[in-house]
């Protein structure tokens, strides 16, 4: 609907307004005339709010079907469609369908909040909302539901070091597993990124006992000047998984270890692109147990 917008309710939420900032932002670097990154956007008082609305001249709703999520094996998980919306306040008839993985039974899938098993072996499963206000139907959304036999993030209980850090601009080795996947341009202050450091950076994570690691996702800083491009990760018994280059744009990267036993890792960066100044990680998941 343009500029009118504004004055209506948010409806954009979770990562479908960070994969809208992102784009936003990436194109607004071209255009002195707009703001172009979370901090320079928060004294504007039209470019956030149009980020935050997403509203048709004929009406459409808009279906979220919420933010992925990480199960464990034959787990009950519930899928969340409560941030869909309708521009004229109907109220919304919501159709759930699965579109990726090994078949599950969604119960409720007329509401907004749909439940299933998960299966019994390691899948990713995607599920599909379109939300009706009684007129016309929405474009449809997904979301993506990772399962794995072990599926706590205990990189959230490691010890985080790093080759260095922006302190100044609050990107901490801790803010690498910090919970969140974000960061500049965005949210800066989510990842960590090094003071000058290209290749040869490093980031280590230990824990006090052993742990059995069975996955590792890496997300690269989503400012497209900063880019990982090589590198390793190492284990403290000497072995070494290659990285290969990370996503630009800050989307995962999977690396699948199979039961492996570890005290530490490290992230060794061995080549960054040439407009690096500051490489660094927006977050490490590193998903196991307790040996």
């Amino acid at each position: 609907m343009g500029y009118t917008i504004t004055n209506m309710t948010a409806n954009i939420f979770g990562a479908d307004l960070l994969a809208k900032q992102y784009a936003y932002y990436a194109y607004g670097r071209s255009d002195h005339s707009v703001c172009s990154s979370q901090l320079a956007c928060e004294s504007d008082n039209y470019y956030p709010r149009w980020l935050e609305r997403e509203y048709t001249v004929d009406g459409t709703p808009v279906a979220n079907a919420g933010s992925a999520q990480v199960a464990g094996l034959n787990a009950v998980v519930s899928l969340d469609g409560s941030h869909s919306s309708d521009p004229n306040g109907r109220s919304l008839v919501f159709e759930w369908t699965q579109v990726r993985g090994v078949p599950v039974e969604l119960t409720n899938a007329e509401t907004s909040h749909p439940s299933f098993t998960t299966p019994r072996d390691p899948d990713t499963l995607g599920f599909e909302l379109v939300v009706n206000g009684g007129q016309m139907s929405s474009s449809p959304a997904v979301v993506t539901i990772t399962t794995m036999q072990h599926p706590e993030n205990i990189a959230l209980k490691a010890v985080v070091t790093a080759s260095s850090a922006n302190a100044g601009s609050n990107q901490t080795p801790d803010k690498a597993i910090d919970g969140s996947i974000d960061g500049f341009p965005a949210q800066g202050a989510h990842e960590w990124a090094t003071d000058g450091g290209k290749s040869g950076s490093w980031l280590n994570l230990s824990w006090e006992s052993p742990q059995v690691v069975s996955k590792i996702v890496l997300y690269d800083r989503p400012n497209l000047d900063d880019q990982v491009i090589g590198g390793v990760i190492e284990f403290d018994d000497g072995e070494r998984i290659e990285m290969g280059e990370l996503d630009n744009y800050g989307t995962a990267k999977n690396f699948d270890i199979l039961g492996k036993i570890v005290h530490s890792l490290t992230v060794r960066i061995t080549s960054v692109n040439l407009l690096t100044t500051n490489v660094g990680l927006s977050e490490i998941q590193v998903f196991g147990a307790s040996a």
